[in-house]
Formats: C-alpha cells, sequence, structure tokens
C-alpha cells in the first residue's frame, strides 16, 4: 500500500438485492480511484445474490453470514477491512466516479479530520435522478459539528468517507437500532473528530421504500436512543440545545403522523415539541398551519416526507 495512494475499503451490505447490488459494486469498480477492497458482505440473502457477486471474481472479496441485520453486516465487513479510510455504502446505492478520490484527496491535506461527506442524488429504481439533496446554506457545516448534527442528522449515509481509526475510537455500529444507526455513528465520530465536507453531488441515493414512515413508533424510540445516549456522553451541551434538538424530533414526528391521518398522534409530537422548545419557530409555524390550512399542510409535507 503507498502512502501516496492509500487503500480504501469499502463495506456493502447485501439483502436480497442481486442486481441493485451489482450496480452497486460496478460504481465503485468504475472509480476514477483504483487502490479499493470492495467487501460485499451478504447479510442471508435468499434470491441470487451469491451468484451475481461470484461472476465479479477477485475484484471484490465476498462473504456469508445469518442474517443479522444491517449494522451487523456493516460491523462484520469492517472487521475484515484492511483499508486506512473505510465507507458503508447500502447495497442499492451508488457512488458517482470521483468520490473516493475527492474524499481521500481531502482527508489527506486534513489529516485532524475523522471523516468526510458530500452532497447526492436521490433516484429512483430505474437510476433516474429526481433530486438533489443539497443545503439550502452556501456552506454545509464542517469542522466541530457535534452540536449541528444533534438537532437533525443532514449527514447523507452513503456519503461518508472515514479513516478507519475512528472505528477503533468511537467503536462500532449499534445493532440494536436501526433507523438512526448511521446518524448515532456520525455523532459519536464528530464527538471526537472534526468532519469535512465536498459541496458535490458524488452519490446515489436511492428511494425505494420508506421504511421509517412505516414504522414510526419504531422510528421515534430508535431516535430517542440516540438523542438519550448522546446527552448522557454530553453533558457539556446547553440546555437550549437539548430542548431544540428533542423538540426537532418530535416535530419531525408530528409530520409524519399528520400525513399518516393519525390527527391525535400529530398533535400529541406537536404538543411535546412546543413543551420542549416553545420559541421553535419552525414548531410554531407547523403548529400554526395544522390549525390554520391543515389541507395545504399536508400536501407539503407529504412531498417533503416521499422526497427525503
Amino acid at each position: 500500500m503507498s502512502e501516496n495512494n492509500p487503500r480504501v475499503s469499502i463495506v456493502i451490505p447485501a439483502y436480497n438485492m442481486a442486481e441493485y447490488t451489482s450496480r452497486c459494486v460496478k460504481s465503485i469498480l468504475n472509480q476514477t480511484y483504483k487502490n479499493i477492497e470492495i467487501i460485499v458482505v451478504d447479510d442471508g440473502s435468499k434470491d441470487n445474490t451469491k451468484a451475481e457477486m461470484l461472476k465479479f471474481g477477485d475484484r471484490i472479496k465476498y462473504v456469508c453470514k445469518e442474517n443479522g441485520g444491517a449494522c451487523s453486516a456493516r460491523n462484520f465487513g469492517a472487521r475484515l477491512a484492511q483499508g486506512k479510510y473505510i465507507g458503508f455504502l447500502d447495497c442499492d446505492d451508488m457512488y458517482l466516479p470521483q468520490k473516493v478520490e475527492l474524499s481521500v484527496k481531502f482527508l489527506e491535506q486534513n489529516p485532524d479530520y475523522g471523516f468526510v461527506y458530500s452532497n447526492l442524488y436521490y433516484v429512483d429504481k430505474d437510476d433516474k435522478i429526481f433530486r438533489l439533496h443539497a443545503p439550502w446554506f452556501k456552506r454545509q457545516y464542517q469542522g466541530r459539528i457535534k452540536t449541528k448534527l444533534i438537532l437533525g442528522n443532514f449527514v447523507g449515509n452513503p456519503t461518508v468517507i472515514m479513516r478507519k481509526d475512528c472505528l477503533d475510537k468511537v467503536g462500532l455500529y449499534r445493532e440494536d437500532i436501526f433507523f438512526p444507526a448511521d446518524w448515532d455513528m456520525w455523532l459519536r465520530i464528530s464527538e471526537q473528530f472534526k468532519a469535512g465536507y465536498i459541496n458535490k453531488p458524488l452519490c446515489s441515493y436511492r428511494i425505494v421504500s420508506q421504511g421509517c414512515f412505516k414504522n414510526l413508533e419504531k422510528s421515534e424510540h430508535e431516535n430517542m436512543i440516540v438523542l438519550d445516549s448522546f446527552f448522557l456522553r454530553n453533558k457539556d451541551v446547553s440546555n437550549r440545545i437539548k430542548n431544540r434538538a428533542y423538540a426537532n424530533n418530535y416535530l419531525s414526528m408530528a409530520e409524519c403522523y399528520f400525513v399518516k391521518e393519525n390527527k391525535d398522534k400529530a398533535r400529541k409530537e406537536l404538543n411535546k415539541a412546543l413543551s420542549n422548545d416553545p420559541l421553535n419557530l419552525k414548531v410554531l409555524s407547523v403548529f400554526s398551519l395544522y390549525f390554520l390550512f391543515p389541507a395545504k399542510l399536508k400536501r407539503a409535507l407529504q412531498y417533503l416526507i416521499e422526497h427525503k
């Protein structure tokens, strides 16, 4: 391994998405940066994932394990990874050609940064781009971002390339949560390291289904686990940030419940948001629209949730 060309390990947790997994692997093989170790962890697939992966021969490292969930597969792959840097790419997502090259360049030039993330494209089942995920402000958050990140996850899951040493210090993915597992990981890293940002879309994130939208109670419960754990570790964070973080979570749940037409639950979540942060302008705006223009609010929230 050359010091000027450090190895990058990309771990792909795969489960019953053979065709998408092949596209994912090909997007990594097509990178402008070539010193890449591709580790596909088959998490007990029942389809033809194994047959499709064997077609790549020794260009990838393919391993199988009993089904244990995406985080279990990520951790399995992380333990095998030999790279200086590591990324985790879900099997239905893809890298754009310069993703690894630009990420490595940033981290090599900024040795005090633990990870780097970027913008991304949202694509449909046929790889058609329908939205750019990018910050509405000119410069996305970077550097010491933990107090910004706890207010809501703005780091796209497939966009992160990190120093593998980070995992030695913060640990692997939590396997007791699913929906916010990536948010939890970025928070733990950002508590000890700086985060970098590349203002370009370098990944494609596939929207197939909104799992968290279909499992709101589980999603809310897991978000609370992440929030509670963060504030136990970070007792120095102000009450203002803490209250706003919980309020933002309740507001997000309220919006989802409102779209699902569970108005009682939506109202309860809104009340909890207001109780935690009465001066939160976003909460106040949604609260007002909830009573004044419910139909327009539903249409707006439906669009935002479907295109998250």
